[in-house]
This record gives C-alpha cells, sequence and structure tokens, in this order.
C-alpha cells in the first residue's frame, strides 16, 4: 500500500512540475475517477480509487481541487492484513502547488496520522 501512496506524491509533483513550467492547463476534471483492483499475484486482494472534486477551502471560497486517493483489502486479504488507507490533498488550481496534505493510514495494527500545511 506504500507504493500507492508514493504514487500519489509522484503524481502531485509531476502536477506541480508542469505548472511550474507555465502550463496553465489542468488536466483532470471535477469529478474524475480513477478504480483500480489491486492483485498479489493472479488473487484480488482489494481495490484502489482516485477521485478529484473541487470544493472551496478558503475564508474567500475560492475554490481548491480535493484529491482523494483510498485503497483497501478485501476477501481473504482482509481477514490476514486489513487495510484501509485515505490520502487527501488539496491543490491550488491557479497555481498547481499542494495547499494541504492528509493522511489516515489503517495497515495491520498500524495507525497513523499525518497532516502538512503547505505555506
Amino acid at each position: 500500500m506504500r507504493i500507492l501512496g508514493l504514487t500519489l506524491l509522484t503524481f502531485l509533483t509531476l502536477w506541480n512540475a508542469t505548472s511550474a513550467q507555465g502550463n496553465d492547463r489542468i488536466v483532470f476534471n471535477h469529478g474524475d475517477r480513477f478504480q483500480y483492483d489491486l492483485h498479489w499475484s493472479l488473487i484480488k486482494v482489494g481495490q484502489a480509487e482516485l477521485l478529484f472534486q473541487k470544493e472551496p477551502m478558503d475564508q474567500n471560497g475560492r475554490d481548491m481541487i480535493h484529491v482523494i486517493f483510498t485503497a483497501r483489502t478485501s476477501g481473504i486479504a482482509d481477514k490476514l492484513f486489513k487495510v484501509r488507507d485515505v490520502i487527501e490533498a488539496w491543490i491550488d488550481p491557479e497555481t498547481g502547488r499542494p495547499i494541504l496534505y492528509l493522511k489516515k493510514q489503517r495497515e495491520g495494527k498500524t495507525n497513523r496520522d499525518v497532516r502538512v500545511e503547505f505555506d
């Protein structure tokens, strides 16, 4: 599941690099949803989803892009090593820079919450 988190972080970094190069075209739209089946060898062990939404975040009601990534195990994998991860990021559509990053990691006996606010 850590690979999935790294995938989201890589995506956000690339998005930021593209924005920094002066490309102001936003590739993803409100409501875009990517769904993935997670497999271990030939056995399906879970699902993951990447969702893009626009929502007001700051005091001025300015819209931010809210990226939500969820990963969860199912079936026999859920009994062996239960995973319920949620990673969220809020991105300023004008600059392409992240504003807030939240991670709620629930993997086996590990419970970890991370909050990063960017200046």
